[in-house]
């Protein structure tokens, strides 16, 4: 009797399959599974269906967790050019990469902020710049129960510090609005708008070097 199952349907359930099995039992290699079904979505559907999309993100999370970041990076693009070219850059489904390649960068950044709060102190410019970073991820994945203390944090030592850079500290401000706002605290994140504003009326405009062509 003749298989009647569509290779599309064998792909998905490959994919299933190994999407189950990465939940459950991180030593079985899954590559061959998830490449198997990308292999079979590509050739039955064409290399830039809908279908590839969560393979691809898939294949990317395996790698992200393997440590193997630009790899990652690579298949989370591919899957968010996919969705966004077939089903426009405001579909629901676009989120999913999007989301994940903000999870990379945070997993990246991470180790990062804590080699240099280390090697150069926690209010080092290099640190704070990376400390605001991490907070914006958080902000972009709506984990902003994990970024509000981390942007306090920030927001500290940019106003300790304001007078070297009066425009890091207006940068901390506005994060700190959106995240008041994207929290339902549209008072504050009023305040904290005016707080913007002030600091640029009271921030002198940046001096251009004089000319010392004669």
């Amino acid at each position: 009797m003749p298989n009647s199952r569509r290779p599309s349907s064998v792909a998905t359930r490959l994919n299933n399959l190994a999407f189950r099995l990465q939940a459950y039992d991180k030593s079985v290699n899954l590559y061959p599974l998830f490449q198997r079904a990308l292999a079979i979505t590509e050739k039955t559907q064409g290399p830039d269906h809908p279908e590839v999309a969560p393979i691809l993100q898939n294949l990317g999370a395996l790698a992200q967790s393997e440590g193997k970041y630009k790899q990652a990076e690579e298949l989370y693009r591919r899957s968010l050019a996919i969705l966004e070219k077939t089903l426009g850059p405001e579909h629901a489904d676009v989120a999913y990469p999007l989301n994940n390649l903000g999870k990379l960068f945070l997993d990246q950044r991470k180790p990062a902020l804590r080699i240099r709060e280390k090697a150069l102190g926690p209010e080092h410019p290099s640190t704070t710049m990376l400390l605001h970073q991490v907070t914006k991820l958080y902000i972009l994945q709506k984990r902003f129960t994990e970024a509000e203390p981390l942007l306090l944090k920030t927001l500290a030592i940019r106003e300790r510090t304001w007078q070297q850079s009066p425009a890091e500290l207006k940068d901390c401000l506005s994060t700190y609005a959106l995240l008041l706002r994207k929290t339902n605290r549209e008072a504050e994140a009023k305040r904290m708008e005016d707080r913007v504003r002030t600091l640029v009326r009271s921030t002198p405009p940046a001096v251009m070097p004089a000319d010392r062509r004669h």
